[in-house]
């Protein structure tokens, strides 16, 4: 029972043998000077985790609190009716937020959904329009919102958002190269569960805020292992039908009744474990990321627990730790170009990696069958970076790629780089 949004009373219901049923008895609570407030009923079903938000007295969409007021009895009780409507409640922080919907309100405009927290929005935008709200007026191209895709939210604060409607079971269309994708199953489920229906190609991409899976012809790995509901999510398709073609190349359906994963990390991704050196920003600052998959390499052997910091100047972006593999999974928040580094933390000691990188949104370095090298070998004692590919790589001795203009006639000028991981003299 609520009076407003605060929560007045609760009850469960309870097997009465004399009246062979399950009833339910609850106190309201409030103050005598608060009999013109409407209270409201809520209905809540663990079974299967739905809210039902409206719950009518009889026929009424709410009473009024009157203290000291019985209302039924076991002889002649008061009849609740759950409407087939549910309730999805979105936690919106402050900065930028992935999020999507699974149910679909009578008005799924911007300006309907979001009226309740609209003085803490700053922005909503899918992949291609976007809607700004300033001094109580929204600018912008973006119409209707739906179900099967993904929008980020930038807000100022802290907020809860509240939707109501029936539940959907739309198909999700994917086009080639980065979609953004909504989940609109009812529950939490695994990466591989959720997506069973999407027809995968091998180098296909899912990516959260934090977390990335890789899908290898057989199944997903990486950090990001569920998918949750009120959460949004990138998926790079590879399956190519026609490439000229301006329509989805494939559709697909989330399960119905997909059962909940058994493992449920906190938050939606997992790394072998947190890391302690290294203290990433706030990843919601930046509404975009970019993701790595970095093996670390000591004279041949592979560094696990090792943790792995990539920093923008002193900003340090995103950090983890090697698996048994020696690979650190990577999503790296940002939003403009800039020069990106490394820093490894192995024995309580902090090693600067003498690379650079320039970051891309949405870009990809490497892969689990392919990731990026950075290893160490005592005969000269420096850091080696190899990108993804493992082909041409070309860097200096500080570290830094070589660039077009560092070329004469296609060759290199005289010096000393790093050539595929190896110190080699040009003359």
């Amino acid at each position: 029972a609520f009076i407003g949004e605060e929560c007045r009373g609760i009850a469960h219901p309870q097997y009465n043998e004399r009246y062979g049923g399950s009833y339910i008895t609850m106190d309201i609570y409030g103050n005598s000077g608060e009999n013109v407030q409407d209270v409201t009923l809520r209905a809540y079903d663990a079974s299967t985790g739905t809210t039902y938000p409206v719950v009518l007295w009889g026929a009424a969409n709410s009473v009024d609190f009157v203290p000291l007021t019985l209302m039924g009895s076991y002889e002649n009780p008061t009849q609740f009716n759950a409407q087939d409507l549910m309730e999805q409640q979105i936690d919106l922080k402050a900065g930028w937020n992935w999020i999507s919907f699974n149910v679909e309100a009578d008005n799924m405009t911007v300006q309907e959904l979001f009226k309740n927290v609209a003085d803490d929005v700053v922005t909503v935008k899918n992949q291609r329009k976007y809607l700004t709200y300033e001094a109580g007026l929204w600018d912008g191209n973006l119409g209707n919102l739906n179900n099967t895709e993904m929008y980020a939210v930038q807000m100022k604060a802290d907020r809860k958002l509240r939707v109501i409607g029936s539940g959907v079971n739309t198909p999700v269309d994917v086009y080639d190269g980065w979609n953004w994708i909504g989940y609109y199953g009812r529950r939490v489920a695994s990466v591989g569960d959720a997506l069973r229906g999407l027809t995968k190609g091998n180098g296909d991409i899912l990516k959260a805020q934090r977390g990335i899976a890789y899908w290898d012809s057989y199944e997903w790995s990486g950090s990001l292992l569920i998918m949750e509901p009120g959460l949004g999510y990138q998926l790079y398709s590879s399956v190519v039908n026609d490439p000229d073609s301006e329509d989805p190349q494939q559709q697909f359906n989330y399960p119905v009744g997909v059962k909940s994963s058994s493992r449920r990390p906190a938050p939606s991704y997992q790394e072998t474990q947190s890391t302690q050196t290294f203290k990433p920003i706030n990843f919601r600052r930046y509404p975009d990321n970019a993701i790595m998959a970095v093996k670390v390499v000591d004279n041949g052997r592979l560094l696990d627990n090792l943790e792995l910091g990539v920093f923008a100047g002193d900003e340090c972006r995103t950090a983890a730790v090697t698996n048994d593999e020696g690979i650190a999974f990577l999503t790296i928040p940002g939003d403009e170009a800039c020069e990106m580094t490394f820093k490894i933390a192995l024995d309580n000691e902090v090693m600067d990696v003498p690379f650079t990188f320039t970051y891309e949104t949405d870009a990809i370095y490497g892969t689990p069958q392919n990731p990026m090298v950075i290893s160490f070998d005592d005969a000269d004692g420096i850091w080696k970076v190899l990108d993804g590919t493992g082909s041409g790589s070309i860097y200096d001795l500080s570290g830094r790629k070589i660039a077009d203009d560092k070329l004469s006639n296609g060759k290199l000028n005289r010096g000393v780089y790093i050539i595929n991981g190896q110190k080699k003299a040009v003359k």
